[in-house]
């Protein structure tokens, strides 16, 4: 069996086109190399936190979901981030200002995290 006919067995028994991620993670090279920068605001009932999530690796950018966590006095609120490109921001609102954040805390993908910074 060739990877194609995985592809196609993978497709049927999943209902989903998965050539893009086939030519990324099976034929093509690499993988995500991140960086991320977070700033937060305060306001009355909420804080509205800017992420910055930028791939710095040569060659493509990678379109999968990017699970991010972030510590809010002392508990942990999840969130998912879908990059756009090779630079994403997004606004985030959480009930208080994040002490910490984690990119892919489970660890579920192929990636390198280069920096994260507040």
């Amino acid at each position: 069996a060739t990877s194609e006919d995985l592809r196609a067995a993978l497709e049927k028994a999943s209902g989903k086109n998965l050539r893009q991620f086939f030519a990324h993670w099976v034929y093509g090279s690499g993988h995500p190399r991140y960086e991320l920068s977070w700033s937060s605001m305060e306001r009355r009932a909420a804080t509205s936190v800017l992420v910055h999530l930028t791939q710095v690796q040569s060659g493509d950018v990678f379109l999968d979901p990017v699970p991010v966590e972030f510590t809010v006095d002392g508990k942990k609120e999840r969130r998912t981030i879908v990059p756009t490109g090779k630079s994403t921001t997004v606004s985030i609102q959480l009930r208080a200002n994040p002490s910490a954040l984690i990119i892919d805390p489970d660890d579920t993908l192929l990636k390198e995290v280069v920096s994260v910074k507040p």
